[in-house]
């Protein structure tokens, strides 16, 4: 089975978590390439190394706004990956909701206005965890 056909049985919350997944992965590899560089110069290591244990006793309001930029790097990153990953769900429902006939007789409303307020409903969920998300 190709990783497409996987990609589209997996539920948007998998799919997310599954790019996040790999950027994570892609941040560690990043992480572990500039730590070989680094260390291969002992006393750079060690003085790197020194300022990293302090830093990491930092609280993030405490950063300086260039060590708070390379922290929203990568944060924008992941945001990219979620916001996507929603905006293709509500693309998606957008487009299944053009066979409105078998909506209608899915839905078990009584009437039109019951059907939109069941589809507001559902979009607005969606939409609420976008912005949350900004």
């Amino acid at each position: 089975m190709s990783d497409k056909v996987e990609a589209s049985q997996k539920t948007v919350k998998e799919q997310i978590v599954e790019a996040l997944a790999i950027l994570e992965h892609n941040q560690w590899s990043h992480w572990i390439k500039y730590q070989d560089r680094l260390f291969n110069d002992e006393e750079a290591g060690y003085d790197v190394w020194y300022r990293w244990r302090e830093l990491a006793k930092t609280k993030y309001a405490d950063l300086t706004e260039e060590q708070k930029e390379s922290d929203r790097e990568w944060a924008r990153a992941s945001f990219k990956i979620v916001s996507k990953g929603l905006v293709d769900e509500l693309k998606k429902q957008a487009i299944d909701r053009n066979d409105i006939d078998e909506e209608w007789e899915n839905s078990g409303c009584e009437s039109w206005e019951e059907l939109e307020k069941l589809r507001k409903k559902k979009f607005v969920s969606l939409v609420g965890v976008l912005e949350v998300l900004r």
